[in-house]
């Protein structure tokens, strides 16, 4: 390709990353403020607890790295520093993704009544992931980048199977829980809202992979695996309160130790 060209296409290609950073940030701000009230409320007031600080991390950590990427593009000296750029980004979108799935084994831990043995499966799972992963990277050949997602795509769809082979036994055994529920319907929206981010990651850098265009999608990633993430806190935590503070519900003996458990763990 003539050097004018690769010149030309860089900058266009850069300038596109510019836009889609942008506007991912501005939806990731967007949705903190429409949750600010209910983090006040169900999260800023409760205990210091693990499932406070998962969420403090992913309420803050896509922000701060949508915002160091923003600033970063800024400067048409990132192209000096491409390499560099795309590492980080790189890592940033598997952290955001990383700490979303363990938000996720969270749930499951407290809905299966905090089983050793669940536990220790996703334990083993999720460090085949991440192990995975690092062994994909690492070998950096043609579509490394394509298919170094696809122990995420794995472990995600095993942990959504599992949420949902609980909510589907607890239904079959005529039991009812408005919160586990709440906890399945989110562990299922989250599933599809990230398999198709992902899904549009790699079919980029399968597409470009010369391009600067491979970024245009890992924001996304970035900024959906933190807003959902933190939702996935918030929607628990508020469903729980309002059920024990409305008047003439009573919960099912069935469920009160299951919702205690659910809610001092996330």
């Amino acid at each position: 390709m003539d050097p004018g060209d690769s010149f030309l296409l860089f900058t266009s290609s850069l300038m596109k990353t510019r836009y889609s950073t942008f506007a991912a940030l501005s939806f990731l701000v967007y949705d903190h403020i429409l949750t600010f009230d209910a983090e006040k409320q169900f999260v800023w007031r409760s205990p210091w607890s693990f499932g406070k600080v998962l969420f403090i991390v992913s309420r803050h950590f896509g922000l701060f790295a949508l915002m160091f990427n923003a600033h970063s593009l800024r400067r048409f000296q990132i192209c000096l520093s491409c390499q560099i750029f795309r590492a980080w980004e790189g890592i940033a979108v598997m952290l955001a993704v990383m700490i979303t799935e363990v938000i996720l084994m969270t749930r499951i831990y407290a809905v299966y009544d905090r089983s050793k043995i669940i536990l220790a499966v996703m334990g083993v799972l999720y460090g085949a992931n991440i192990a995975g992963t690092a062994l994909i990277v690492y070998m950096d050949r043609g579509f490394s980048y394509f298919l170094c997602w696809l122990p995420a795509f794995g472990f995600e769809t095993l942990l959504v199977l599992i949420m949902l082979y609980k909510g589907l036994r607890t239904r079959d055994r005529g039991l009812n829980s408005p919160l586990l529920n709440v906890v399945v319907r989110d562990s299922i929206v989250y599933f599809l809202a990230i398999f198709a981010s992902l899904f549009v990651d790699c079919l980029i850098w399968g597409l470009s992979p010369q391009t600067f265009n491979v970024e245009l999608s890992g924001c996304w990633t970035i900024a959906a695996s933190c807003a959902f993430g933190s939702r996935l806190l918030l929607n628990i935590r508020e469903r729980y309160f309002r059920e024990q503070s409305f008047v003439g519900v009573e919960t099912k003996p069935q469920f009160k130790s299951a919702l205690s458990s659910v809610v001092s763990v996330v």
